[in-house]
């Protein structure tokens, strides 16, 4: 019954008349509300409050909303709501009587032939609480069920599904006594099994799968088209893809039911919680009276569920699971973006367009930041398509010119899409087009053209997976998921890879396996109508995400689990003109540092920020691997490899002389000995900062700083500890300076790398990282400083760099600071002197090193500063190995050394003279071949002992002192 129907009709049209003039109440939707609100609020005040209207129930929804009692009594007072009290009380008898018509169920769920498919979801439910001690996090598992009606069902006139709610005498009750939940009962998983497909199982794709899912392709090619016609500068008349959908899609008949399960108040993770909620789901499923149980679940709750339904089929045989395609889609992004594309330039096109800031730059790469990574990706992807498509029509001398996409342009619907799709020109230039994007995947345009053409290929690949949920389209559903695969197994994602291997097969096989569930899937058990917009339905793992978990981590109510019912947000011109913006930002960007499709060179793979090819090792090493692994890794090799050490031990005992056991196993089988290195053939490291902690422990922490000390920096560790660095490399080479000129007088020393170094070994076990081209000073900076320096190419570059802004006109002011300023990079010195605004540079040959390390050049920069007449000098390194080599040569240096070691709060001063004349000349000359001998980068230490256990054993033990010097 309406409100029309309940409230005095001569009361609202008096109001009417008053607040707007006319006695018309359905011509205004502002004026209607004013008179239904004020004509309650009459009706209650004359009946005492007996006559109960739905305004005033108003106290639960603000409840719930603010969680005041005091805002909520205010409203009463005003005759706007009842009271606090009176909502609990309501809530109270609401909540017994539903419990007693179904505990399975929601209150909006309709049984019996109403039903047109019922699906459930469940994911983690992390409550974040509040308390004294600060943010904690309590695990929960929740869910939800969907349920979709059937068409033209009209449950309100079916007495035949009504649960009726049983009728209570009010009272003061106000909450319910509830027993506490009891903890599950731990459930194990022995002897785990894989999946079991049916008597005729079928393992070869379904080719229809492929036929749907070229011509939703066409689809999207067609729109592509579209966005380059309607496309004049800045201007575009054509949505992005999304909005394409939802303007030639489809409207949905109404909106999908949704209602919360009872939360199990224990982690999702559990066993006991899985079959807990399948046993949920298969109540709630046959209340409703549909034959299978249709779940949803992301990776993690499949990784748990299915092998729960393997290990007992008989007792799940109606249950059919699903990964969600909101997660999948989101991980698959990141695949592309954090592994396929790294150092490819992916990253400095976002940075460069302003698509995203620095901050978030990590988590868009990964994909977490789910709308803005699909934004991005979706930007870099049509911004690539329209190069190429301009490479196509100057190559092919193609024009764009169909009225048919015209018609399009200017009327984006399903009717023009379908004539579009069925011109004669509009396919003529579609073929040509698919003719040329196969003969670039072949190597027309050279190896980065078809590298790029691929990550177009898996942008559309979750584009077209998003397509098949606003659609539900289970088809397109299944061949997505399917070639998605390939990636997660290529970068090292072999769950994801594994399971959607299962799900291809298991939907190819569920006809034979599950009769009648593909009906319901089809029906709509992968989508969530949320909204009334055509085209636009939701992953059920994201329903969840956007309604029960944003209630549970926000407090924000769910809007009736509903979106905006006008129309798809990117057809607003406001969002169609952003997208346009960002795409011609990205053009520009790519064309600022390589258009991938107009490259010269076709041999090599090139990345586009930098300009540095890959290395040819790197390829063939790759296609190397890619072989020994299908040779090597097939499951009968695998397993006939296992047992290979237990046959060849049955071998040597059949020989007719056995071979002695006890003999035998006193060889060990590792390349060296375990006491002096790893199994892979590394050394082994130990903590080499120990021995120096030991040392110092005696000596004073508060050293004054030394004043007109000449100063020593090691230059490679500067790098390292820069912070807030400029965008360009001039900036970083700039900031390096000020870090400098404070000193006055000093010494910057860099690393130089010599091929066939014995520090070699010891770089490749720290990593190294890809090779950037440094243009110049105004190259920017890559976005991980850190993995930049973890290539000796690219910090020889830094470093004449460095030099050439140092000796430039930028730092003739800073220099004119200084003293003595040497720099000494690629070994050789530079003395640097400014005047009058100039820089000049003089080489000093005897300060040209023979040694590699800076570590090791220390001594020869002090008897420098000793001939300039300097009387004290401070050595700047966080490195161990320094402090040694000082110490056993300050002896024969005439000046007091001072090192300043150590990184943060641990950074102190320390008198090494001091140290070394407290120590004595025959100590100090030993502790250094101690150092070397129990472990340094080029030796191996002796593992489990460390190196202080040995120092104290030296200086117990003086007679061996000469055995170190």
């Amino acid at each position: 019954m309406s409100l029309d129907d309940l409230l005095p009709s001569d009361l609202m049209r008096f109001l009417t008349l008053i607040i707007s003039g006319n006695a018309d109440l359905e011509k205004c939707e502002k004026t209607r509300r004013l008179v239904l609100s004020i004509s309650q609020d009459i009706c209650r005040a004359v009946t005492k409050g007996e006559w109960k209207l739905p305004k005033h129930i108003l106290c639960t929804t603000i409840r719930h909303l603010h969680r005041s009692k005091q805002l909520t009594t205010i409203l009463s007072r005003l005759g706007h709501c009842e009271t606090y009290d009176f909502g609990l009380e309501l809530e109270t008898a609401l909540t017994k009587a539903l419990n007693e018509v179904s505990i399975a169920l929601g209150p909006q769920i309709i049984t019996g032939e109403g039903n047109y498919v019922f699906h459930l979801e469940w994911d983690n439910l992390n409550k974040i609480t509040t308390n004294i001690h600060g943010s904690n996090v309590v695990n929960w598992t929740g869910g939800i069920m969907i349920q979709e009606v059937k068409p033209g069902f009209d449950a309100t006139n079916s007495l035949e599904i009504q649960r009726m709610l049983p009728l209570y005498e009010r009272n003061k009750t106000c909450s319910l006594k509830v027993d506490i939940p009891e903890t599950l009962n731990t459930v194990h998983i022995y002897s785990r099994v894989g999946p079991k497909f049916p008597e005729g199982a079928v393992f070869t794709p379904i080719t229809a799968n492929n036929k749907v899912y070229s011509n939703c392709i066409q689809e999207y090619r067609v729109w592509l088209l579209v966005r380059v016609v309607g496309s004049s500068g800045s201007k575009q008349l054509v949505a992005g893809f999304a909005g394409f959908v939802s303007a030639t899609g489809y409207k949905p008949p109404r909106r999908s039911t949704i209602d919360y399960f009872t939360p199990i108040n224990q982690p999702f993770t559990e066993y006991s919680v899985i079959k807990e909620l399948l046993k949920q789901s298969e109540e709630a499923t046959m209340e409703v009276g549909q034959e299978y149980v249709l779940n949803t679940f992301d990776l993690g709750g499949c990784m748990k569920a299915l092998p729960l339904i393997w290990k007992f089929p008989d007792e799940y045989e109606k249950h059919v699971v699903t990964p969600g395609p909101f997660h999948t889609g989101m991980n698959y992004m990141g695949m592309v973006t954090a592994h396929k594309c790294k150092g490819s330039g992916y990253a400095e096109f976002l940075i460069e367009a302003e698509l995203v800031t620095s901050g978030c730059l990590k988590g868009v790469l990964k994909g977490k930041a789910y709308a803005k990574a699909l934004f991005c990706l979706k930007t870099v992807s049509e911004a690539m398509e329209r190069l190429l498509l301009q490479r196509f029509i100057a190559e092919e001398n193609v024009e764009i010119n169909p009225k048919a996409l015209f018609d399009l342009v200017q009327t984006c619907s399903r009717e023009n899409l379908d004539l579009a799709q069925k011109d004669l020109s509009t396919l003529d230039i579609l073929k040509k087009y698919e003719a040329y994007e196969n003969k670039v995947r072949a190597g027309h345009l050279g190896k980065t053209a078809t590298f790029w053409l691929s990550v177009i290929d898996h942008a559309r690949l979750i584009l077209m997976l998003q397509y098949s949920v606003k659609t539900n389209n289970l088809a397109l559903f299944h061949k997505c998921n399917r070639d998605m695969a390939d990636l997660f197994f290529a970068y090292d994602g072999p769950n994801y890879s594994r399971y959607l291997v299962w799900l291809e097969v298991f939907l190819t096989n569920i006809d034979r396996s599950h009769p009648g569930a593909k009906e319901l899937l089809q029906k709509g058990g992968i989508a969530v109508a949320r909204s009334l917009i055509p085209g636009s339905l939701c992953a059920v793992d994201k329903t969840i995400e956007e309604t029960f978990m944003r209630f549970a981590n926000d407090g924000v109510v769910p809007r009736q689990f509903g979106l905006n019912t006008g129309k798809h947000r990117e057809l607003e011109r406001a969002k169609v003109k952003k997208s346009e913006e960002a795409v011609q930002r990205t053009i520009s960007a790519i064309q600022n540092f390589t258009n991938p499709f107009s490259l010269v060179d076709k041999e090599h793979l090139y990345s586009l920020a930098s300009g540095a090819p890959a290395s040819p090792e790197v390829e063939a090493a790759g296609k190397e691997s890619k072989r020994a692994f299908i040779q090597d890794r097939f499951v009968l090799q695998y397993r006939e490899q296992s047992d290979l050490a237990f046959m060849l031990l049955i071998k040597s005992q059949n020989l007719d002389e056995p071979l002695n056991l006890d003999e035998l196993m006193r060889y060990s089988l590792f390349p060296v000995p375990p006491s002096l290195g790893t199994a892979d053939g590394f050394f082994n490291k130990t903590n080499k900062a120990a021995m120096l902690h030991y040392l110092m422990e005696d000596a004073p922490e508060d050293v004054p700083y030394p004043k007109d000390a000449f100063y020593i920096q090691d230059g490679n560790a500067l790098f390292h500890a820069l912070m807030n660095l400029p965008p360009t490399f001039e900036g970083i080479c700039l900031q390096s300076l000020d870090h400098m000129v404070a000193k006055k007088h000093f010494v910057f020393s860099t690393d130089s790398y010599h091929d066939d170094s014995v520090k070699a070994q010891e770089r490749l076990r720290r990593g190294v990282s890809q090779w950037y081209i440094i243009g110049g000073p105004a190259t920017r900076k890559p976005s991980d400083f850190k993995l930049f320096l973890a290539n000796e190419e690219n910090k020889t570059q830094l470093c004449k760099l460095l030099l050439e802004v140092w000796g430039s006109k930028a730092s003739a002011s800073r220099l004119e600071k200084c003293g003595t300023t040497v720099v000494v990079v690629e070994g050789k010195a530079y003395q640097l002197e400014s005047s009058g605004g100039n820089v000049t540079t003089c080489e000093i040959p005897q300060l040209e090193p023979t040694q590699e390390m800076t570590d090791t050049r220390v001594v020869l920069y002090l008897m420098y500063a000793a001939q300039l007449g300097h009387k004290v000098a401070v050595v700047r390194t966080p490195d161990t190995d320094i402090f040694f080599i000082l110490l056993h040569h300050t002896q024969s240096v005439p000046l007091t050394i001072y090192i300043n070691i150590g990184t943060g709060k641990h950074r102190r001063i320390l008198n090494v003279s001091e140290l070394a004349e407290s120590k004595g000349a025959d100590y100090c000359s030993t502790v250094l071949g101690l150092y070397v001998f129990t472990g340094e980068d080029v030796t191996s230490t002796f593992r489990g002992k460390g190196k202080v256990g040995p120092l104290k054993k030296l200086q117990s033990n003086p007679k061996y002192h000469a055995a170190f010097r």
